[in-house]
């Protein structure tokens, strides 16, 4: 099935990254590379203003280049269940259009989980 939407959560900095794991360990890191990918479909990118692993203007820098528009969660440090955050029902928020939930009124969104599957 194709993908129709995507939710980025608080990705971490790719210049701390290169091809041996931590950048620190690599001749390179991937940070020039993730500015260029270009995410094809409709894309929310979701920040913290105080994340440990993406500074806030680096974030802005990600969303700038993916052409996305950020959403700020404020300083919450981050997104993560060691941040406090365990289910997220607001996720549904970004993925369900507002004028299209009354057709969705049977999903509880407490009890609905994503399941991410990486190839």
């Amino acid at each position: 099935s194709q993908v129709k939407k995507l939710i980025l959560v608080a990705p971490a900095n790719p210049a701390r990254f290169g091809e041996a794991g931590f950048a620190r360990h690599s001749l390179t890191d991937y940070k020039d590379y993730f500015h260029q990918l270009k995410i094809d479909v409709p894309a929310t990118l979701l920040i913290s203003e105080n994340d440990p692993w993406l500074g806030f203007f680096d974030a802005l820098q990600l969303a700038k280049s993916w052409k996305l528009n950020p959403v700020n969660l404020g300083e919450v440090g981050h997104i993560n269940v060691a941040s406090g955050f365990g289910p997220f029902p607001d996720l549904l928020n970004y993925l369900i259009p507002e004028d299209s939930m009354c057709s969705h009124s049977s999903i509880d969104p407490v009890k609905t989980h994503f399941s991410l599957k990486f190839a």
